[in-house]
């Protein structure tokens, strides 16, 4: 849990001191690979209307099954708040920064807190 306590405050820097700002609009395919683990990742697709965000996706597993999610929440820019219903039945819940073609956020899923980095496809 302490390795990503750091991680929003760090994204806020960094999107803060590069200059970039975020999209008004956070429609389109999103990607995010999970790292060193070849052959994970999710891709999402979501769409934004007002501050309602929602849409479906996928997700990918080594060495195990992938499936599908389907995906609502909100963004006030910068920020994307996330609910990730997954086709197993679980549920998690991602918060994240959004500059132009990044997604950095933290997913909790239970008990269990993890980084993902979409980037614009």
């Amino acid at each position: 849990m302490h390795r990503v306590s750091w991680l929003l405050p760090f994204s806020a820097c960094v999107l803060a001191c590069s200059g970039s700002t975020a999209p008004s609009d956070v429609t389109g395919t999103w990607a995010a690979f999970a790292q060193p683990v070849v052959g994970s990742g999710h891709t999402m697709t979501i769409t934004q209307r007002g501050t309602a965000v929602s849409g479906t996706g996928t997700y990918s597993v080594e060495a195990g099954r992938g499936g599908t999610i389907v995906i609502v929440g909100t963004y006030a820019r910068p920020h994307l708040a996330l609910q990730f219903s997954y086709d197993t039945g679980s549920i998690s819940q991602f918060t994240a920064l959004v500059s132009d073609s990044r997604i950095v956020g933290v997913e909790a899923f239970d008990g269990v807190r993890d980084s993902l980095t979409f980037t614009r496809q």
